[in-house]
């Protein structure tokens, strides 16, 4: 994680307690994957962001080069 982290976490959903009825237990069956197919683009979506974080702070130039190349 980036050092006082300035920005916001996608949250994750939750699992349902509910399981629903006769009709309804294969819809929410089907939705639970889902959630947790949306669950893990949201982790995979938090660590690009502090990748590119992390690379965007970096120094533009070398301390020790000088940057006009000579």
């Amino acid at each position: 994680m980036t050092n006082g982290q300035q920005f916001v976490e996608i949250p994750e959903f939750l699992h349902s307690q509910f399981s629903g009825g006769i009709l309804t237990r294969k819809i929410l069956e089907r939705l639970q994957m889902l959630v947790d197919r949306m669950n893990e683009q949201a982790n995979q979506l938090d660590e690009w962001r502090e990748h590119v974080i992390k690379r965007l702070r970096l120094p533009l130039l070398d301390q020790t080069v000088d940057p006009d190349g000579e």
